[in-house]
């Protein structure tokens, strides 16, 4: 996996808890940009000082064989990291990205993206429609798991999430 390209997660693990605080996205090679120097730095300065184990998970599209991953193309990785933008942002909205900040409040929806401000029952059949509840969880049980969908598509991302000390050399 270190020499595909994908997406990245920088987050804190307290218990069972993970916390998004950084989605990063390859140009190049896993190896190569993961820890790069402006990476070190953050987790240096952001992650280190913070209570919690420092994780990273790797986002890569498998080849259809099972043998290595596939190449994914910028257009892909941008939105895909937009999307995992809007994810993470639900669950911490203090994440250090700034990259997308006001198109992703743009496209915020209530009750779906961001927190909800009433109980309005056409958001609750929205999300029923939409199956969020059974994709992410509502945003108000933060330390619930969340269920998986039953029939996951077949070339859908490995995420291999690696627990790194905030205080080790890098």
């Amino acid at each position: 996996m270190s020499e595909a390209n994908g997406l990245y997660v920088f987050s804190l693990r307290n218990g069972s808890n993970y916390e998004p605080n950084y989605v990063g996205m390859t140009k190049r090679e896993f190896r190569k940009e993961v820890f790069n120097p402006p990476n070190v730095v953050k987790i240096l300065n952001d992650f280190a000082p913070k209570r919690g184990e420092l994780c990273v998970h790797l986002l890569a599209k498998p080849r259809d064989s099972n043998a290595g991953f596939s190449a994914i193309n910028k257009k892909t990785l941008l939105w895909t990291e937009m999307f995992l933008l809007l994810l993470c942002r639900k669950k911490n909205p203090e994440i250090l990205n700034i990259v997308g900040h006001s198109f992703l409040e743009n496209c915020g929806m209530e009750g779906i993206t961001s927190p909800c401000k009433g109980r309005s029952n056409s958001i609750k059949t929205f999300r029923n429609a939409l199956g969020i509840d059974s994709f992410v969880g509502t945003g108000n049980d933060r330390n619930k798991p969340t269920t998986l969908p039953t029939a996951p598509p077949k070339t859908q991302p490995t995420t291999q999430p690696t627990s790194r000390p905030p205080t080790a050399p890098i």
